[in-house]
């Protein structure tokens, strides 16, 4: 027998107030009734307040691939909020086949909508959307710029490293940090003489997130740039220059490791002794 309004409505309901009796299978009651119950299904996401809405984000992404084709055929009709909630859908459930319509959606004047379009990407698998992230180095919103590097050194991609440079003369040091922590994860050398300069940057985080970088990057270039910020006068560039020579595994390290044994700050004084032992330990 078809389902009546009244069933879908009443799964729908169920839904939106999070009913853990009967959950899953309400949701699994809306498969099952096709067409009429994704498209009121959709209707109700958009005329859903922001607790109904969340609530709905996860049973989309448990009715999975067969909601897909009804978000995205509403998806330029939606308002912010629930264009952000049928995106992050659209990224928890990672099918593929939404790649062309999310590089599109990453065109949106709205940052929101920019900021949750790159989270789909990433579990979607940044790999296929590279293109798109490389270009959203340049968008006008901090943390979409942000979001994009941390993702681009996460997958290593050594075609971000020219914009990733140039981020690094952003005016807001939270992309900096990033930008230089994304190029150190990358590990191309050319970037080596550009992250030296950065250690003269008067924002901690700046200089920190710089030295691990240098750190991962591991020339021979960077060491001697690195252990002059372990005399720093902020704890923090300091604890970072000593995970700096810890990781560049260079056993130079141990003799010059061992000054910082008197450092003031205790944390540095314990985080120096495991790194000298690590070296110690490394043939």
């Amino acid at each position: 027998m078809s389902p009546t309004k009244d069933d879908i409505i009443i799964c729908i309901e169920r839904l939106k107030t999070k009913d853990r009796f009967h959950y899953i299978e309400s949701v699994n009651k809306l498969k099952s009734y096709g067409d009429e119950a994704m498209e009121k299904f959709v209707s109700a996401l958009q005329d859903a307040n922001e607790f109904e809405g969340m609530y709905l984000l996860n049973a989309a992404v448990e009715i999975g691939t067969q909601i897909i084709p009804y978000l995205l055929r509403d998806l330029n009709k939606m308002n912010t909020t629930v264009k952000c909630y049928a995106i992050a859908a659209l990224g928890e459930i990672r099918d593929t086949s939404v790649a062309e319509n999310l590089i599109i959606a990453i065109g949106d004047p709205n940052p929101l909508v920019r900021q949750t379009v790159i989270q789909a990407m990433e579990k979607i698998g940044p790999e296929i959307f590279k293109d798109s992230l490389i270009k959203a180095l340049d968008d006008a919103n901090q943390q979409v710029r942000g979001y994009a590097a941390g993702i681009l050194g996460d997958i290593k991609a050594e075609e971000a490293v020219p914009m990733l440079l140039l981020l690094i003369r952003d005016t807001d040091p939270e992309i900096k940090a990033m930008a230089a922590r994304s190029l150190g994860k990358i590990g191309n050398p050319c970037a080596v003489p550009k992250l030296i300069k950065m250690l003269n940057d008067n924002m901690p985080m700046v200089v920190s997130a710089t030295l691990l970088a240098l750190g991962d990057i591991r020339t021979e270039e960077c060491f001697e740039p690195v252990t002059t910020c372990l005399k720093h006068e902020h704890e923090l560039v300091r604890a970072a220059a000593v995970k700096s020579i810890g990781r560049m595994r260079n056993r130079k390290g141990i003799q010059i490791l061992k000054t910082v044994l008197n450092d003031e700050n205790i944390i540095i004084r314990e985080l120096a002794n495991e790194t000298v032992k690590f070296l110690e330990s490394e043939e």
